[in-house]
């Protein structure tokens, strides 16, 4: 079952618009939420006047952080740095507003229009203070309170000498290089639905999310509640990207919202807030230099770069880290050095999207080797070939090290085979010529290489929880969700193989909190990797308890039974009245009865959680890719 081609079991639900986002879920007495957002980079909050938005009709309340002193908590990062200054990032700005569309305000009616009606007469009276707009210090301003300046921390590393290496360099080129800031734009935006239970207390949020343990941690912190008193459901998410891969001011503000108003309070982004607040990603500047002998050979690698967080780093340094550890990709470099600043500015935040950290450094490695192809006289490819490492060197130890201290070591592959082969299926030399024929033209043809090792899978863990029904179907419950990632297919792919039955008959749950104890989120390539391991795992030791269970009704051993093809039987001759065949369903209801057999262990159609852990290090995979363009 495991590699084979299938259609996606969730397709049909979702072409066929049965899919339930966020905004699909109606509540009834629920309110809905329009922030006011600040117009300025950095600003300070005079005054906020509301009296015009509540004599509109459907206008129930506007809060500030004087209002509802909840709303001044801070929404904690995804990774927090130890050695880095210390900053708050508030759910609703108070006196001070540090990016364009930082909320500082939210009006709560009785319908989303009558809210944005409400948003639009709220009068706020700001006075614009000097705006940090480069990553640069000393800046114009600084933009959190305490900071000398803002640097938030400075990241190094490297392997070998690269003074030396420069020294014994026949060639050396350089780059300056300017990666702007792009950002996701996924076709649903985000979406934040909570509902306070008043009998038991609970909180039920529903959100547009990547990370739904990590929501539920921040809403908990927040509104100082334990953090089962909070559940946090991602439904269907109309895409990620990285974007939603951490927790925004709004994954707190609405549930906070809920439980002052004590009923279900909802908030839809529109595109313009999107644009305005989605978290951005790259918006690196390199200086970064390359050093090669006459016959191709790198003898020395180095880049200084900065990185603009925005106003608050979210991510910690994991994509500085990311682009230091990428940028020798699958080439042999002896002597590296890399060293960045990560700066805030009075830029909405920064965080992930698509690669995080990887592409920039695939930029500035593929720009230097072009340059120094033409400096030595060489073909660009010639030379990526040149200093590829050789599957003999395999595994290869890069002499770098991940966040972790783990060092970074390349799985065995042929990058030299995979490289030809993607040369060969272009037709690379017959296009070299095509492009030499056209130079001088008004049809001139660019040739475009790049190689790339990626590391993929992070850790720590991830856990999978798999029981099967009386009636025989199998629930796979994890920690993850899905942003179009197809995991009902590919974990159902998954556990069929480890259980032996029909995919048809398993039904993968995620992106809920109550159903695990803990995952670590949809982000960085790692659900195959580390979910699918854990899934495995318990899918095997739930074979291994209905054998246990089917031994029983078969008056046989554990050994003699089989469990495929969605049944269990035994290879031994039955005796008596035995079967010696049984189907899920009776043998699902024999499992909720402790056998001889099974005594000391739970019933096999139980929950049996394993915890997986993923790889200390990225896995890395590596990939070779092509482009031409005519114009």
């Amino acid at each position: 079952m495991i590699g084979a081609s299938l259609k996606r079991k969730e397709d049909r639900r979702l072409l066929t618009g049965a899919g339930r986002f966020v905004d699909d879920v109606h509540l009834p007495g629920v309110v809905h939420l329009a922030l006011v957002r600040s117009p300025h980079a950095h600003a300070r909050v005079v005054r906020v006047d509301a009296t015009a938005a509540l004599r509109l009709p459907g206008v129930v309340s506007v809060l500030t952080v004087r209002d509802a002193p909840e709303l001044g908590a801070s929404v904690p990062p995804l990774i927090r740095e130890p050695d880095w200054p210390a900053y708050v990032h508030p759910v609703l700005a108070g006196d001070h507003a540090r990016h364009v569309g930082e909320a500082v305000a939210v009006v709560v009616a009785d319908d989303p229009y009558r809210a944005v009606d409400g948003a639009d007469a709220v009068v706020v009276d700001y006075e614009p203070l000097p705006v940090a707009a480069q990553p640069v210090v000393p800046a114009a301003a600084v933009v959190h309170e305490g900071w000398r300046d803002n640097r938030a921390g400075r990241q190094e590393t490297g392997t070998g000498d690269v003074a030396r290496g420069f020294a014994e360099a026949e060639a050396v080129v350089e780059v300056r290089l300017a990666y702007p800031r792009v950002t996701g734009v996924p076709i649903e935006g985000r979406a934040v639905l909570a509902a306070p239970d008043p009998h038991s207390g609970r909180l039920t949020v529903w959100s547009s999310t990547q990370v739904p343990f990590n929501v539920r941690t921040a809403i908990a912190a927040a509104l100082e509640l334990p953090e089962d008193a909070v559940r946090v459901v991602a439904p269907d998410v109309g895409g990620g990207f990285g974007i939603k891969g951490h927790v925004y001011p709004e994954d707190v503000l609405v549930p906070a919202v809920a439980r002052r108003l004590g009923r279900p309070a909802k908030w839809v982004e529109t595109r313009r807030e999107h644009f305005l607040t989605a978290s951005g990603d790259r918006d690196q500047t390199h200086l970064a230099r390359l050093g090669l002998r006459r016959d191709g050979t790198i003898t020395a690698l180095e880049t200084t770069f900065t990185r603009d967080h925005g106003a608050f780093p979210t991510l910690g340094g994991a994509m500085t880290a990311n682009t230091m550890n990428h940028l020798v990709g699958p080439y042999r470099v002896p002597n590296y050095r890399a060293r960045a600043d990560n700066i805030v500015t009075n830029k909405s935040f920064g965080a992930a999207y698509r690669g995080a950290g990887r592409p920039e450094a695939a930029l500035v490695l593929d720009r230097l080797l072009d340059r120094g192809a033409r400096a030595i006289g060489m073909d660009p490819a010639a030379l990526r070939r040149h200093n590829l490492i050789r599957p003999e060197q395999m595994p290869f130890a890069t002499g770098l090290t991940y966040r972790d201290g783990v060092r970074i070591v390349y799985d065995p592959a042929d990058y030299v085979a995979a490289f030809d082969a993607v040369l060969q299926r272009l037709d690379y030399l017959a296009w070299r010529r095509e492009q030499a024929t056209r130079r001088g033209t008004l049809r001139p043809i660019g040739l475009g290489l790049s190689a790339y090792v990626e590391g993929t899978g992070i850790g720590p863990f991830e856990g999978a929880d798999v029981s099967v029904d009386p009636s025989g179907t199998v629930l796979v419950d994890v920690g993850v969700g899905a942003q179009g990632q197809a995991h009902e297919t590919t974990l159902a792919q998954i556990c069929a193989t480890g259980l032996g039955v029909p995919i048809e008959r398993v039904v993968v749950r995620g992106g809920d909190t109550d159903r695990v104890g803990f995952g670590m989120g949809t982000i960085a390539s790692r659900v195959a990797a580390v979910a699918g391991p854990a899934v495995a795992r318990s899918a095997r030791e739930v074979a291994r308890k209905t054998r246990l269970v089917a031994a029983e009704m078969f008056e046989c051993a554990p050994e003699d039974v089989v469990v495929a093809e969605g049944d269990a039987w035994s290879r031994a001759r039955p005796t008596g009245a035995c079967r010696s065949r049984v189907s899920p369903a009776p043998l699902a209801a024999a499992r909720r009865w402790p056998t001889p057999a099974g005594r000391g262990s739970a019933p096999a159609s139980s929950s049996i959680r394993t915890a997986s852990r993923g790889p200390s290090a990225p896995t890395p995979p590596s990939s070779r890719w092509i482009s031409r363009r005519a114009r």
